[in-house]
């Protein structure tokens, strides 16, 4: 793949990112929102998905799983055209075959903290016109400052002296992760959500039994409670 013409795309797809000026603008958490979480394992061509469903206000989660294949190769900072499809297909697929209508996608990815802006978050966003935050394990952006050990605790991350995104500690001296909105999402309202999910680790419980499901489903142990798409 030439990566000219990937910079290129990419930087096209960022300027229809859309990013509210304002917390009261984009997004609004509300009751009964059904709230999806993503995560993708690989094995050679083949792609495991599972997406963490909740609904805003019960305890319950449903987990769907799916198998994709994978037609594009890993390009360090071009990986949302490599996993983007299969997200893209998968949660199309949820979709049509569930009727479920979903109201927040939170992606183990970036949104725009991303060199060009366009992390995988922001890719699916503006591709299903759907609003999205990245909850990362690193960060492709520096950021200044020690940050406390404390949960809650927050570094802002700055992309040509605009913060895009936070380090932010959910867990009392657990390494960071790396908050980012990926589209019609303001920062501080992504950074609310992300601290208010539930989980007692590092990452919070939707994605991290997004990432459980996926690879138990990439090793062929799928458990009787997935819907298999």
């Amino acid at each position: 793949m030439n990566v000219e013409n990937l910079a290129q795309e990419q930087l096209q797809l960022a300027q229809q990112v859309e990013i509210p000026q304002s917390s009261q603008e984009g997004y609004q958490v509300k009751e009964e929102d059904v709230w999806l979480a993503l995560d993708v394992q690989y094995s050679e061509e083949k792609a495991f998905v599972a997406g963490v469903l909740q609904i805003v206000g019960k305890p319950e989660y449903q987990i769907f799983v799916g198998e994709m294949e994978t037609k594009t190769p890993y390009i360090p900072q071009y990986f949302s055209f490599r996993e983007g499809p299969i997200l893209l297909a998968f949660l199309e697929k949820l979709q049509q075959e569930q009727n479920i209508k979903i109201d927040l996608v939170i992606i183990d990815g970036h949104g725009v903290a991303h060199p060009r802006r366009l992390g995988i978050a922001s890719w699916l966003g503006v591709k299903m016109n759907l609003p999205t935050i990245g909850v990362a394990k690193e960060t492709l952006l520096s950021y200044k400052g020690e940050l406390e050990e404390g949960s809650g605790s927050v570094l802002e991350i700055y992309w040509a002296q605009e913060v895009v995104g936070y380090a932010l500690r959910n867990v009392t001296e657990v390494k960071p992760i790396f908050v980012s909105a990926g589209h019609q999402v303001h920062l501080e309202t992504a950074k609310d959500i992300v601290l208010n999910l539930e989980g007692e680790y590092r990452l919070p419980d939707m994605l991290r039994f997004a990432d459980q499901a996926a690879r138990a489903f990439a090793k062929g142990e799928p458990k009787e409670s997935f819907i298999i798409l």
